[in-house]
């Protein structure tokens, strides 16, 4: 597996639907702030504008898919002045969703948006999402997601068996090519993917997602990477946004919380998996970082299973 995948594995990345909006006429509706979702709005039929605060507004045109990263609130409109705002609670409130499509307005113009969002484990906090831009905006005609784009749209206009895990699926395949999208291919561009496809970074990652266990050091990394120390630490902290050890320590976290809901592994073997070399080292860290004893937490997955 991938470290990319593995990732999003990890942080058990799920793509669901909240409804397609059927919406008549001139609209203005405000989005409040929701977690750290990554809402997704794709717009199957009109025009639609995305705003998000400090931002101008970013124009969908038919089949395009535009990602909001970490819930922010944001504001959909059908053109720049489409008279006073309205919240989406009361457009809710006055039009309550009839399987699965929000029916609001009435009049011309058409507008059709297929809506949701895509949660992952926030108590995680893996960079991967981090340094993202406010909107992204995945164009129907650009390569990389054209056929994605195109099969979204197809699917969308289906209601038979296995349509929405259909949709669920398309929608997690294109968050993964914003992301490798959002990279770039500069050597200057910043966030975790861009360090991924570092050609001396990417072997550093790698070897710590290959081998979490090992006793990683900024002398061990940097050498796999053909760098000095310095300039291996200072170019994975400005690209990644922390330190190697401090990623590494994180990395061996989201493993842990994974084994952990594994009855089968007791906890001298999952922390020796996680490169500790006690228990009690590793229930220190594990506590420090999630806020309760990993032998707590294994509890509270196990129940909840």
């Amino acid at each position: 597996m991938d470290v990319l995948t593995e990732i999003c594995a990890a942080l058990r990345l799920k793509a669901s639907l909240y409804f397609r909006a059927e919406l008549h006429g001139p609209f203005a509706i405000r989005l409040p702030q929701e977690r750290h979702h990554i809402r997704f709005h794709c717009l199957l039929e009109g025009d639609c504008l995305v705003t998000v605060p400090g931002a101008p507004p970013e124009r969908l045109e038919k089949g395009d898919l535009t990602l909001v990263p970490d819930g922010t609130a944001q504001t959909l409109s059908s053109v720049v002045d489409a008279g006073p705002l309205v919240d989406l609670a009361d457009v809710l409130a006055a039009n309550p969703p009839r399987d699965g499509v929000l029916a609001a307005g009435s009049g011309s113009p058409r507008t059709s948006i297929l809506c949701g969002f895509l949660a992952f484990d926030e108590l995680l906090r893996h960079p991967v999402f981090a340094g993202l831009p406010a909107v992204m905006v995945l164009k129907s005609g650009a390569p990389p997601f054209a056929a994605a784009l195109r099969l979204l749209g197809e699917e969308a206009a289906l209601s038979g068996p296995g349509a929405t895990m259909a949709l669920h699926k398309i929608v997690e395949i294109l968050l993964m090519q914003a992301l490798r999208d959002a990279a770039g291919a500069g050597g200057d561009s910043r966030g975790f993917v861009a360090a991924l496809r570092d050609a001396r970074l990417g072997r550093g990652l790698v070897a710590i997602h290959a081998e979490p266990h090992r006793p990683w050091t900024i002398d061990t990394l940097s050498g796999l990477a053909g760098m000095s120390r310095s300039s291996f630490s200072d170019r994975f902290t400005t690209k990644v946004g922390m330190s190697p050890h401090a990623y590494l320590t994180r990395w061996r976290m989201i493993r842990a919380r994974e084994m952990l809901a594994e009855a089968e592994l007791d906890m001298t073997a999952i922390a020796e998996r996680c490169g500790y070399g006690s228990v009690p080292a590793f229930t220190r860290r594990f506590k420090e970082t999630f806020g309760m004893a990993p032998g707590a937490w294994r509890r509270q997955a196990i129940a909840g299973t």
